[in-house]
């Protein structure tokens, strides 16, 4: 006889199966589900959309975006109006120094306001789409990491998500390779 065979009749077993990649997938930022767009046991293509988080925090960093954005042209405009003041010297040295600082300070907070936004997830396409429309869009989509079956769904429209906040909304596996986990016990 087979060697389950003997295992099935001879020992009492319990025990489960348990994927070997899963992966919780989790907000970056705090807000309220506006979508959640697959059920428990739904099969997920890797980058697919799970559920879209409104966040006041997103609204904050994507004006500020814009903001930077502004000031940073601003002041490209002025520095490249006193280099041509320096030129001719229509203007002190020192006020072509203030208008180089001034852009230099610019330039950094520009670019630590698109770093925010690389956090939270949105790409530098988006980032310029925002900053030329000078629309703010407080909606992140929340994207799976890798393809697989939804094996946990603890997402609700309108329930409020945060950061490190067990359980995730979303838990995305693998179920191609399983380990078994049993308990057996000698007769």
């Amino acid at each position: 006889r087979p060697a389950s065979a003997l295992v099935r009749d001879y020992w009492t077993y319990n025990g489960y199966l348990e994927p070997i990649e899963s992966v919780e997938v989790r907000s970056k930022i705090r807000g309220f589900l506006t979508e959640v767009l697959f059920k428990e046991g739904a099969e997920v293509p890797e980058d697919a959309p799970l559920y879209t988080i409104d966040s006041p925090d997103l609204i904050q960093a994507e004006s500020t975006l814009i903001s930077t954005a502004g000031t940073l042209a601003l002041t490209n405009r002025v520095l490249e109006r006193a280099k041509q003041l320096s030129a001719i010297q229509g203007i002190a040295q020192k006020d072509l120094d203030q208008a180089a600082s001034d852009q230099q300070a610019a330039d950094g907070a520009h670019k630590a306001a698109r770093n925010a936004l690389r956090i939270y997830g949105k790409s530098d396409a988006e980032m310029d789409r925002i900053v030329s429309e000078r629309k703010i869009d407080s909606v992140l989509t929340v994207r799976s990491p890798m393809s697989g079956r939804v094996t946990a769904r603890n997402a609700a429209q309108g329930l409020l998500v945060q950061p490190g906040t067990a359980p995730a909304p979303y838990v995305v596996s693998d179920l191609s390779t399983v380990w078994m986990i049993a308990n057996v016990a000698e007769p």
